[in-house]
């Protein structure tokens, strides 16, 4: 038993793991903090998209079940 070997351990010390544990939780806060920052530029884009797509998609319903009844401009 006395050559047993101790398990790795990446933060063998208590301090070194509140560190590692402060630095991490940082990170994380910063990288939040980033994403919502950009989050309103992100969905303002994503909106312009889908309502283009959603004016193609409508255009193309009443091409096909529409127009027939009420011609091309409604």
């Amino acid at each position: 038993m006395e050559n047993e070997q101790k398990p790795f351990m990446l933060f063998p010390t208590v301090e070194s793991r509140v560190i590692a544990g402060i630095l991490s939780f940082t990170g994380i806060l910063i990288l939040l903090a980033w994403v919502g920052l950009n989050e309103e530029d992100r969905m303002e884009e994503f909106t312009e998209r889908f309502n283009g797509r959603s004016v193609e998609r409508g255009a193309i319903l009443f091409e096909n079940n529409c127009s027939e009844c009420h011609g091309q401009y409604g």
